[in-house]
């Protein structure tokens, strides 16, 4: 029996940990770019988000571009960054998922993907405050931005929709491939769900 008490109280404690990440999911084409860029790129991704320990997950895949086209571009020396701002308006760096890992090849696609990552603080040459990140990151008012050789002033560029939006089930916002990379992971069963399956289990062995 205290087996399957164990088993319900690990089983119950994933369950409640897995309902702190709130999962953003994003496009990203060359006519979010301000002024529009006449990249041929595109890339989709998630982010997810743990508001208690303020850290991210992060996941992009970016189709029309090669490892080469990224070499020594954009500020910070890196290619990828988020910046604080509206849709159609250029802001300040805010995060750089780019200074703490690199893109790799994915098939005929470039990949970046990073876990644990701090919402703010130091980010290479810069830092950033993790609370109006937080506060920035729920109202949709940051966008991240990849930038290439041949593009210099920003490749692509797609705005993070608002975690409240999204929590509220209102749709996709504009620019977002509703397709992938990655999509959220189904969210576990409840614990009481958990807890009434393991005691059933438990009934039926007796």
């Amino acid at each position: 029996m205290k087996s399957y008490f164990a088993a319900i109280v690990v089983a119950a404690c994933a369950a409640s940990a897995q309902g702190h990440i709130l999962d953003i999911v994003f496009g990203m084409r060359a006519q979010n770019v301000v002024p529009a860029s006449d990249s041929d790129a595109r890339a989709t991704g998630r982010i997810s988000y743990n508001h208690h320990t303020f850290r991210y997950d992060i996941d992009l895949v970016v189709t029309g571009v090669g490892l080469d086209d990224l070499l020594g571009t954009g500020p910070n020396s890196t290619p990828l960054h988020i910046y604080q701002g509206s849709r159609g308006q250029n802001g300040d760096i805010t995060l750089d998922p780019s200074n703490f890992t690199d893109f790799v090849q994915d098939g005929d696609d470039i990949r970046l993907t990073a876990s644990t990552l701090q919402l703010g603080g130091p980010q290479g040459a810069f830092s950033s405050n993790i609370f109006d990140n937080e506060d920035w990151l729920y109202t949709g008012q940051l966008y991240i931005q990849l930038y290439t050789v041949q593009h210099p002033n920003g490749a692509i560029r797609g705005q993070l929709p608002p975690i409240f939006k999204q929590l509220g089930m209102d749709g996709l916002e504009e620019g977002v491939d509703p397709i992938g990379p990655p999509q959220p992971i189904p969210t576990p069963a409840a614990p009481a769900l958990v807890l009434g399956a393991a005691l059933l289990a438990s009934r039926r062995r007796r």
